[in-house]
């Protein structure tokens, strides 16, 4: 299949806290969206936070399921982040691009230099910021499932992961959802009416 035909894969990364899964959610939600943007679940080995599903939000995996798919390279790419693991499903990825359909993920910027590589042509790096550190320590301070020292370590990661926000095509910043939202959808739209497309 020509590179033309296939989908595109809109790779999202940002720090803990930024917003990603609610923001990524309501793109998805969108009717203009509904049919061709599949979003792909990244598979995991850490326990499910409060409300979320397996299958929908996350796919939870055991450490040795998770490192048996892994040998039988079922991943097109995964990282091991503060102890746990994260990938996103080969198969499910390339179904969706084959078909011309685009592809949301959701991933660390490690995961996305390595979709990058990987799908050099398909790949559409975006970055989802927030405008200081003292947001997302509220951000991940609300949501209770932090010790006092994973928080300082997410926060000190959370850091990091801002100055890589240069090297995406695209930063939306997250401090108002409704404006965020748009943005996103607008970056979809125009890479989708893209020449060459």
């Amino acid at each position: 299949m020509s590179s033309e035909s296939r989908g595109k894969i809109f790779v999202v990364s940002g720090p803990s806290g930024s917003g990603k899964s609610t923001l990524l959610n309501k793109v998805q939600s969108k009717r203009e969206f509904s049919r061709n943007l599949v979003k792909i679940v990244t598979a995991t080995t850490r326990q499910p936070r409060y409300g979320e599903k397996d299958g929908r939000d996350y796919i939870f995996l055991d450490k040795d399921e998770f490192l048996r798919r892994l040998k039988n390279k079922e991943f097109a790419e995964s990282e091991e982040v503060f102890g746990k693991y994260y990938a996103t499903p080969k198969e499910a990825l390339l179904k969706t691009i084959n078909q011309g359909r685009d592809a949301l993920l959701c991933v660390d910027v490690k995961g996305a230099r390595s979709i990058k590589r990987v799908f050099p042509q398909e790949a559409i790096l975006i970055f989802i910021s927030v405008a200081d550190i003292e947001k997302l320590r509220q951000r991940l301070c609300q949501r209770s499932t932090e010790t006092k020292e994973a928080l300082k370590k997410r926060l000190k990661i959370a850091q990091k992961e801002l100055s890589c926000a240069k090297n995406y095509d695209y930063i939306v910043d997250n401090d108002v959802l409704p404006e965020a939202v748009e943005k996103l959808s607008s970056i979809i739209t125009a890479e989708r009416l893209r020449v060459g497309r």
